[in-house]
């Protein structure tokens, strides 16, 4: 048990004894003080010395002593400090009394001191500590701020005679040491800083310049300390104060920075709300506070606070707001903001899911959890957000849920909704199954103008996901805008509609032909900036893509999960579809999500292998594993409602018709020849103009039959494929020639008068290529006729 001990105090302003009782701490005694809202006992009391001081409120004075004649001006010493040389010998000490004043003394005379320092060396105070001590060394103003600065284990001196009495000879101990200079606030106490640092500018090796926070008029390091600063803390303001410039000052005042000797150099202040560190850096999450008492909320990027152009830059969006200052007032404002203690999180970039220390976590605008609710310490940080909302989603009953599933196996024909809810529940286990597959495969909805896919898109998965971003044009986007929205997400799907081959130009078809390749191989794309900057994008996101016509290039043909919008078929569901999208589809997502936020890996990898191993044996390769995607993404969402007490016999049929879709949809399609394709993409040259009717080829409306003159469209076609970088398989002309015999369309070969010249042509039945893409020489013969 701590020693306790009761204390007799005089109160010199009240005139009477005070009674407390102290606790012993090591060489002191502390207190709760009478004369303040003292929680911690603050008031310290000397035994040896019969003097006490509060900490707290300055309440300062002597033991009560009945035998003593109190006066009502009096002079009590309250410390001594020592100055010693670099041998540890006294050369003097300062005397401090109460009231506040300060004696020199040195050692002599008949009672052992002489009172003035007259032929004495001046010493910087602590000086054998200092030489001994580790830098950074701290250059405060007064005795007693050394004191406290030494007690948090750091190094620390000041001059005698107080502020404005600092000599060159103090410079010769701190040559080539690392110095922090700290400031009492008030003119007095900045003005002898920087007495110090131009003193110091060519002595130490590195001068930093802190002005602590918090402070009020007159304060100083020793009330920053009183407050609960501590010496990590410190450290950390020390980290990011500013480096002493002698002829630049900034400072902040009534809501502005002042440069010194120029005035406001802007109409607002800057106050840090969170420190968000990334791999890129340090963002900064802040509010802009105009000398009007107008508030704007403002992110500032790593490179905001370098220059103040860029600055400027992050400032435009805000009329009110001005700026005067240079590229080094930016600097001392950054220092400014560095002394600031705002919370610090970690920032994620991309919206989605993330391993954090081990356990998964999702990331959106404004919040973030793992599976055990909702990360404070994580915080979403893009500068172009993917916009969801699916943790604000309220939460989902049961009764909801028993009302969503009578619709969501029936708001359009099984074949087209199973592999779309295979797909969007696997997306919320992408990032999982790309680290057993590092394969991303591609929805792609197509069919009919009316057919419902857009409405499906915008009604029944962005409500699922919670987005709030638009569904994009594939055929606006530049390939640096497409890299841009892919790499911010890799959870909510990024949703892109109008996909007509016939309506982009070659250099559309070849950007998005490349996106889609990035995206089922989450490539990374690296691109130079304007400032010497490499900036990464990684097409992370799982991709829809919609649109009236399906895919038709092989490579890309084999990364994709089809499905076919039937006008005729989707009217059947109308209800069904009008039903699901007024229900909470939001709140299934989410719990949904918080549900597979606690499934481990192993459990993941093992439904993936399963699942992979089940798919239809005529799927293989690619295919096979798009295919096992999206069963899987059922698997888990059927596993989600047997944890929830539901039967889940309806959704069963669900493996089967995934697998059947694809049968369909890509295998059938894709059991194209060689020939097939060089045909398809005759059909797009004559569709571009670059091969001619009446030269290169010609069309019987009568017989419905296509004539090819190989030999002049041939060296055509090759010239094409390579300048456009053609995907498909080039055969030699003879090969071509010969394997377009063992076609059905295939009738013989014949001279015939194309134009004015009669040609020796390849004569192919139009009616029999219903499975090749040849809209261009459908499209001529219908118009024809």
């Amino acid at each position: 048990m701590s020693e306790k001990k009761t204390f007799k105090l005089w109160d010199y302003e009240k005139r009477e004894p005070f009674e407390v009782v102290a606790t012993k701490q090591g060489k002191q005694w502390m207190a709760i003080c009478p004369k303040h809202n003292d929680t911690k006992p603050s008031l310290s009391i000397n035994e040896d010395e019969k003097i006490y001081n509060c900490f707290g409120c300055g309440w300062k004075g002597r033991f009560y002593n009945p035998d003593y004649k109190y006066k009502k001006k009096e002079n009590i010493i309250m410390n001594i400090y020592d100055y010693e040389d670099e041998n540890e010998k006294l050369l003097f000490q300062v005397v401090k009394y109460y009231p506040k004043k300060f004696v020199q003394r040195r050692p002599g005379g008949k009672e052992g001191w002489i009172w003035d320092l007259d032929g004495v060396r001046r010493v910087l105070y602590k000086l054998p500590s200092l030489i001994k001590g580790s830098d950074p060394v701290f250059i405060v103003e007064g005795e007693k701020d050394v004191d406290n600065v030494i007690k948090l284990g750091l190094t620390a001196t000041t001059n005698p005679m107080g502020a404005g009495k600092w000599k060159p000879e103090y410079n010769e101990f701190l040559k080539d040491r690392s110095v922090v200079l700290i400031p009492d606030n008030h003119k007095e106490g900045f003005e002898h800083a920087e007495q110090v640092g131009k003193s110091l500018l060519n002595v130490a090796k590195n001068i930093k310049y802190l002005e602590l926070p918090g402070l009020k008029e007159k304060e100083d390091i020793s009330d920053w300390i009183r407050k609960g600063g501590t010496k990590e803390e410190l450290l950390e303001l020390v980290k990011h104060a500013r480096q002493y410039n002698p002829y630049i000052t900034v400072y902040q005042d009534k809501g502005t920075y002042i440069k010194k000797q120029k005035g406001e150099i802007s109409n607002f202040i800057i106050n840090p709300l969170v420190r968000v560190q990334t791999d890129e850096g340090e963002f900064l999450k802040s509010e802009i506070i105009t000398n009007l008492k107008k508030t704007y909320p403002i992110q500032f990027s790593p490179d905001d606070l370098n220059s103040k152009n860029k600055f400027k830059k992050a400032l435009r969006g805000y009329l009110d707001l001005q700026f005067f200052g240079s590229d080094d007032d930016i600097q001392h404002i950054k220092g400014i903001l560095a002394s600031y203690k705002p919370q610090i999180k970690r920032g994620i970039k991309t919206t989605g899911v993330h391993k954090v220390d081990g356990s998964w976590v999702y990331v959106e605008e404004g919040l973030a959890c793992d599976s055990n609710g909702n990360r404070d310490d994580i915080t979403y940080i893009s500068m172009n957000p993917y916009k969801t909302n699916l943790l604000k989603e309220t939460a989902l009953t049961s009764e909801q849920l028993d009302e969503m599933l009578s619709f969501l196996c029936g708001f359009n024909d099984p074949d087209v909704v199973f592999p779309i809810l295979g797909f969007c529940f696997a997306c919320f286990v992408k990032e999982r199954i790309f680290d057993i597959t590092n394969q991303n495969p591609i929805l792609v909805c197509w069919g009919e103008k009316g057919s419902g896919k857009t409405e499906t898109l915008s009604q029944i998965i962005k409500p699922l996901f919670g987005i709030r971003s638009d569904i994009e044009n594939i055929g606006h986007p530049t390939e640096f805008g497409l890299a841009r929205i892919i790499s911010s997400s890799n959870l909510p799907p990024i949703l892109f509609d109008e996909y007509k081959t016939n309506k982009f130009s070659d250099s559309q078809k070849k950007i998005i032909s490349e996106m889609l390749r990035s995206v089922y191989n989450q490539t990374r794309l690296t691109r130079g900036t304007p400032d010497l900057r490499i900036v990464e994008f990684v097409y992370s996101a799982p991709v829809i893509l919609a649109g009236e016509m399906g895919i038709s290039e092989l490579a890309i043909k084999d990364r994709i999960i089809e499905t076919y919008f039937s006008k005729k078929e989707t009217i059947k569901y109308t209800e069904e579809f009008n039903n699901l999208k007024n229900l909470p589809l939001g709140s299934l997502g989410k719990d949904f999500l918080q549900w597979t936020l606690k499934i481990p890996d192993n459990e993941i990898k093992k439904i993936w292998q399963t699942q992979f191993e089940n798919v239809d044996e005529a799927l293989k390769y690619r295919l096979r594993q798009n295919t096992a995607y999206a069963r899987l993404g059922l698997k888990l969402f059927l596993n989600y409602l047997q944890n929830r007490g539901i039967n889940i016999k309806p959704f069963e049929i669900g493996f089967n018709k995934i697998d059947q879709s694809q049968k369909k949809n890509i295998l059938e399609e894709s059991n194209k020849t060689i020939v097939d394709t060089i045909i398809e993409a005759f059909s797009i040259m004559a569709e571009k103009g670059t091969i001619e009717k009446n030269k290169h080829y010609m069309i019987d409306i009568n017989k419905n039959l296509l004539y090819l003159h190989i030999s002049s469209l041939y060296p055509e076609f090759k010239k094409w494929a390579k300048d456009y970088q053609w995907d498909g398989e080039i055969l030699n002309t003879n090969s071509f020639t010969k394997q377009i015999k063992e076609n059905k369309y295939f009738i013989e070969n014949k001279s015939c008068r194309l134009g004015k010249i009669v040609k020796w042509v390849i004569c192919l039945d139009i009616t029999k290529m219903n499975h090749l893409e040849i809209e261009s020489f459908v499209n001529e013969l219908e118009t024809t006729m």
